[in-house]
């Protein structure tokens, strides 16, 4: 498919799902909804900060979403994020589903929870409070430590070839 085509049905696409009740738009996860947060407690600086949202659905009725992953896009979180002298900012959460939707539909019934794999932008060396909506909080330093960050990068990229390998992608 042509990049100009796809940028025209992504969109497109989204919206009709939007709005026949697919998915809950882009701003908010769905409503009904718990969002927890997990992830290291330390973080490299000058890396995005990984997370995990665990999104529960506490509705009657289920949660359907289209999406590459076996998890929902991450755009539709937003981080609320507190430093040490309570200056606060959302963030926007990300986990780079772009691109043609093939992934099939999928859903979260009532009573079930998804783990949702995002990243937010790499924030100053410091400590952190982060919230998605009411859910869990997560408290998390941002070091300076080089081998911290070589450690993640390595880890990261172990992941990816063993994802590449394995025939997934």
């Amino acid at each position: 498919m042509s990049t100009s085509l796809r940028s025209i049905l992504y969109p497109t696409t989204l919206f009709l799902l939007s709005t026949s009740g697919a998915i809950q738009g882009l701003d908010a996860f769905p409503p009904k909804c718990s969002a927890d947060l997990r992830g290291e407690a330390t973080q490299p600086a000058g890396a995005p900060i990984l997370l995990t949202i665990t999104l529960t659905n506490n509705g009657e009725a289920s949660i359907n979403y289209v999406s590459l992953l076996p998890y929902p896009d991450a755009n539709w979180f937003k981080v609320r994020i507190w430093d040490r002298a309570g200056k606060m900012q959302d963030l926007q959460t990300s986990n780079q589903q772009r691109g043609e939707i093939s992934g099939g539909k999928r859903s979260v019934e009532p009573g079930e929870s998804v783990d949702v794999l995002a990243v937010i932008s790499p924030l100053p060396v410091g400590i952190y409070k982060l919230q998605v909506g009411n859910g869990k909080s997560l408290e998390i330093a941002v070091r300076d430590d080089p081998q911290l960050f070589r450690t993640r990068e390595q880890d990261l990229s172990s992941k990816k070839r063993r994802r590449n390998s394995s025939g997934l992608f």
